[in-house]
């Protein structure tokens, strides 16, 4: 429960209520209408000129996205929290002003998500903590993986991937 994870889960459960109100849209009018994606998973403090009019015009135009906008930006302030108290009062805050919306279960089934790793989520303050290093390497692996389709010789695709792993200041070493 990294301030990555988090986030990205708050992204995702705003880009999923965008493709329900896109698709609602389409059942009620028989016409598709894009919703944009990008500007709306950038946060509100990025946003600038054309790309800031946008997220506005979307805001007022879709309730259920407003909602989900105004909670993944309460998330993502979560972690500008200075201290634990801090962050514990925010994301208290944050489950409360959730339960409000009793109607609506995609934010039920995230507030309930939310309480239910709200151990782990506070627990970041006191370790500061994060996977980022180990997400990293798995990506450096997947992708040597792709590049290697086909590669018979399984000593030689564990070298590969070894030398992938080694950090750029030791590579030279390695390969004299």
């Amino acid at each position: 429960a990294d301030p990555f994870h988090v986030v990205r889960d708050a992204n995702k459960r705003l880009d999923d209520e965008r493709k329900v109100a896109e698709e609602v849209y389409f059942a009620l009018n028989n016409t598709r209408r894009r919703i944009p994606k990008r500007c709306l998973m950038m946060g509100k403090e990025k946003l600038r000129g054309r790309k800031k009019q946008k997220v506005e015009e979307i805001l007022s135009q879709h309730e259920d996205i407003r909602v989900f906008y105004h909670f993944k930006e309460k998330v993502r302030s979560l972690y500008k929290a200075k201290n634990y108290q801090e962050a514990q009062k925010i994301l208290e805050s944050i489950l409360e002003e959730m339960k409000t919306y009793k109607m609506w279960p995609a934010l039920r089934k995230w507030q309930i998500s939310l309480e239910k790793w709200k151990e782990e989520i506070l627990n970041h303050f006191i370790s500061k903590s994060s996977n980022g290093k180990v997400e990293g390497r798995n990506v450096v692996v997947k992708l040597l993986k792709r590049v290697s389709f086909g590669m018979r010789d399984t000593e030689l695709y564990a070298k590969k991937i070894m030398l992938g792993l080694v950090p750029m200041k030791f590579s030279p070493q390695v390969l004299t």
